[in-house]
């Protein structure tokens, strides 16, 4: 019998840049300000989340690519079930929370500053061997960063400390 030391279980994180990222960001934006953000009881940031919202024929086509190198990735069909965009000005954060039990989430950064914002921090979902919890922050998020992971996994934003706000869009796959 050989020795071996192998991760039991992983958690996977997919990150990719958006191709086209200028038209896009520039009609992500149209769409956004013609959205009714609130900050809904209990909440901490603003988003449309519980709103009318866009149709989804109109952000769909603006991130197929990034939908399509995900499910190749994954190798598994799924449907956006849900989306949103969330603002955050200063003084903001969205509390720990997760997106369910089953399925994808993501997140497409539309208007972030890596000087002026932090990315979604992570809680993996089983303590480290010493008993820690483990916080995962995605490296070189930038504006057109798109983050696809299990909708399963709490993650929470910290206080946006900037006058400059960050807007993202969200949605949930199964």
């Amino acid at each position: 019998m050989s020795e071996y030391i192998e991760p039991m279980f992983a958690v996977p994180i997919f990150h990719l840049y958006a191709e086209d990222w200028d038209r896009k960001k520039e009609s992500l934006l149209d769409i956004s300000r013609k959205q009714k953000f609130r900050k809904d009881v209990g909440e901490y940031v603003k988003s449309d989340f519980r709103a009318p919202k866009a149709d989804w024929s109109v952000i769909e086509p603006l991130i197929e690519d990034e939908l399509r190198k995900f499910k190749d990735q994954v190798n598994i069909d799924l449907k956006v079930d849900a989306f949103w965009f969330e603002r955050a000005g200063k003084g903001d954060q969205h509390l720990l929370h997760n997106h369910g039990a089953q399925g994808f989430s993501a997140v497409m950064y539309i208007e972030y500053d890596p000087k002026e914002h932090t990315p979604t921090q992570f809680v993996s979902p089983f303590d480290n061997i010493i008993g820690w919890v483990d916080i995962y922050s995605p490296r070189d998020i930038r504006s057109g960063s798109v983050i696809f992971f299990p909708s399963f996994v709490h993650h929470y934003t910290l206080p946006c400390d900037s006058d400059k706000e960050r807007l993202i869009l969200s949605w949930n796959m199964k």
